[in-house]
Parts: C-alpha cells; sequence; structure tokens
C-alpha cells in the first residue's frame, strides 16, 4: 500500500511537468515542480485517509476528507513559509 502511494508522486509531477512546460515555459515549470513537491505529500495524506475511513466511515465523509485533508496542508505549508523574498 505505501509503495502505491510513492508511485503517484513522480507519476503526477511528471504529467504536470509535461503538460505545463510548452504552455508556460522551462523556468515556470521548474518553480511549480520545485515547489509541487510539499503540496503532492498533502495528496499523499488524503489518499491514505481514504483508504482507511471508506468502510467504517461511509464514501461520503472519506470524500470529504479526500477534498479537506490536501486544503488544510497546504494551507498550513504557505502560513508556515514565512515572507516571500523581494524580488527584483
Amino acid at each position: 500500500m505505501v509503495t502505491g502511494f510513492i508511485a503517484v508522486f513522480p507519476i503526477a509531477l511528471v504529467s504536470a511537468i509535461l503538460i505545463l512546460h510548452p504552455r508556460i515555459g522551462g523556468r515556470a515549470t521548474a518553480a511549480m515542480a520545485a515547489n509541487g513537491i510539499r503540496g503532492m505529500v498533502g495528496i499523499c495524506f488524503a489518499l491514505a485517509a481514504l483508504q482507511l475511513s471508506v468502510i467504517p466511515l461511509g464514501p461520503t465523509v472519506a470524500l470529504a476528507l479526500l477534498l479537506v485533508i490536501p486544503m488544510a496542508w497546504n494551507l498550513t505549508t504557505y502560513l508556515m513559509r514565512g515572507q516571500p523574498a523581494p524580488t527584483r
């Protein structure tokens, strides 16, 4: 089960890179790839929660968790990152 969740990371990241590179360019795609890894951790937690909660809690609650967990994770990482570096 754990290896299945770990296998999602490179597949999703490479898919996003292949889609975005021709559309927004190399620099923006590289920034997305570097910053998107933290967000994928939240998706991994959400998929684990989905698998563990669908039978005991039902599909409605499990799908709600699937939505709420990555949003909470990304909001938390956003708030913890501090002030952005000044641009020149």
